[in-house]
């Protein structure tokens, strides 16, 4: 008896596994193409400059203070992280869709901490889906849509709101597991309001972001 209830147990481990990596039943695949800003509310612009307050979980230490995205020229954007106390903490350069860490504060300077920020935070601005061929899904019966993207062996899942082009919720898989998840909540101009993101594995991350400041990058 011991030993049927062990196998019916790893059974059910083996179909919660394989289920969870699938597409939900409810959505059925419409069309393969390339995502362009128009096909979804991009995270960040060229014009607006975003400021958060910022809590970030990271090796069992929490960090808390201000993370800003803000333009630098027409081909450059930087997400830079300091703390109340004015110490940066990172620096992340991104031009186009790629992302490089410029600065990193020393104790965190290692290539799987800044490959994790780096990996994540390009996840939360959407860069993977953005300009990237994803095969779109569609629930009719709740007007939203499911894109999904490929790379570097992990499947990527953004989840728009019902009738809406703001992405509600990003998974990001890998052969088994979940590796990522974040959740997005908009204001009334139809910018992130607030992001929380929780990744999982070995290096475990927490972020939350609440929104304080949006302003126009030329005033």
């Amino acid at each position: 008896m011991a030993i049927f209830r062990l196998q019916n147990l790893y059974l059910g481990s083996i179909l919660i596994l394989l289920t969870s990596c699938a597409i939900p039943i409810k959505y059925k695949l419409a069309e393969q193409r390339r995502i362009l800003s128009s096909d979804v509310q991009p995270m960040v612009s060229s014009e607006i400059a975003m400021l958060y307050k910022t809590q970030i979980f990271l090796f069992n230490k929490y960090y808390t203070g201000l993370l800003l995205h803000k333009q630098t020229d027409s081909a450059t954007s930087h997400l830079a992280f300091v703390t109340e106390v004015g110490m940066k903490m990172f620096d992340i350069e991104i031009k186009k869709d790629s992302l490089k860490t410029a600065y990193c504060f020393e104790p965190m300077n290692t290539p799987k901490i800044t490959n994790l920020l780096e990996s994540d935070m390009g996840t939360i601005l959407l860069y993977p889906l953005l300009n990237k061929t994803a095969k779109i899904y569609v629930n009719r019966k709740q007007g939203n849509m499911l894109y999904v993207t490929h790379k570097k062996g992990k499947k990527y899942f953004y989840y728009t709101q019902a009738n809406s082009p703001r992405i509600a919720k990003t998974l990001v898989r890998g052969k088994i597991f979940t590796k990522q998840k974040t959740v997005y909540k908009y204001g009334a101009d139809n910018l992130p309001e607030s992001v929380s993101l929780k990744h999982k594995g070995l290096l475990r991350l927490k972020i939350k972001l609440n929104r304080i400041v949006t302003q126009k990058t030329n005033d």
